[in-house]
């Protein structure tokens, strides 16, 4: 990947940082002098990770789900840059907690963030579970959900570049899986894919060989 020097210095959150994905992110994005501030509700994974670059991962163990945290959230950060957003917390769910209602949560968390989004000129990505990949009712429905609330959310907050990625639904990706899902993440978090219009929904499923 081209000019990785665009990630010094750079604050991103990473949301359940405990899947596979967030994990590898977060540790690349540190190594490349980003703050990465790692959210998940599984401290042991958080501390974990943290281990691995304590000067550049920042373990916050929280449930994001109780709008009293959101708020806790929101005044703590206020308008302090945030350069970018990645939600994994799709991703980890299991199919029986899969309930349409929820994705008001995801857009409510980006609420809480999007001043220091708009600060930081930032970028969300929205990890989505592929509708094709599993049959279950559940998963389909929130994949429909997410080709609604994206392009919405990215019209209530037009100076903040929101896109949905769709992930592979599986919970062990190998290590090429992952190098490959989190290089197609970075790049479109990197100021060279400015050209991506907010509200898109990309298939990143291309991006591996295996899916």
């Amino acid at each position: 990947m081209l000019g990785l020097s665009a990630f010094k210095g750079k604050t991103i959150f990473c949301l359940s940082a405990s899947h596979p994905i967030g994990q590898q992110l977060s540790v690349r994005l540190a190594h490349l002098g980003a703050t990465v501030v790692a959210l998940d509700s599984n401290n042991d994974v958080l501390m974990l990770l943290a281990s691995k670059n304590a000067a550049r991962i920042e373990p916050l163990a929280m449930n994001w789900s109780l709008a009293s945290n959101i708020e806790i959230l929101r005044n703590a950060w206020g308008i302090e840059p945030i350069h970018g957003v990645f939600d994994f917390s799709w991703l980890v769910r299991k199919p029986t907690q899969y309930a349409l209602p929820a994705i008001q949560k995801t857009e409510n968390l980006i609420g809480a963030l999007s001043a220091g989004l708009t600060v930081g000129q930032g970028t969300v990505v929205l990890g989505m579970p592929s509708d094709k990949s599993d049959e279950d009712v559940g998963v389909r429905a929130i994949n429909a959900g997410f080709h609604h609330i994206v392009p919405q959310i990215a019209n209530a907050l037009p100076k903040i570049r929101l896109m949905g990625c769709i992930c592979p639904n599986h919970a062990d990706p190998n290590e090429t899986e992952l190098t490959q899902i989190t290089d197609a993440l970075m790049m479109l978090c990197h100021p060279i894919a400015r050209s991506f219009a907010s509200g898109q929904i990309i298939n990143l499923l291309g991006a591996t060989k295996n899916s």
